[in-house]
């Protein structure tokens, strides 16, 4: 979705570099409408030696786990 005051779950990814030469995600997951007052954080580290591929796979996996507190207020999870 383009625009996200028509998401239910709007995600903010933030990244810093640390000191090791890696960099350090923080996601934050925001519930709207039904969803509201619903908070979550997870945050990983990308090594410096990790390949784009294993990045994507761990950003992935962060994202499906903040979705689930979220999936289980709906329809589908009764």
């Amino acid at each position: 979705m383009n625009d996200r005051f028509q998401a239910n779950v709007y995600i903010l990814i933030t990244a810093q570099t640390t000191g090791s030469g890696g960099r350090e995600y923080k996601l934050q997951f925001e519930g709207r409408d039904a969803f509201s007052r619903m908070n979550e954080v997870k945050q990983y580290i990308r090594q410096a030696t990790a390949t784009d591929d294993e990045d994507r796979k761990e950003a992935v996996e962060k994202i499906r786990l903040g979705l689930i507190p979220y999936l289980l207020k709906t329809e589908k999870a009764k």
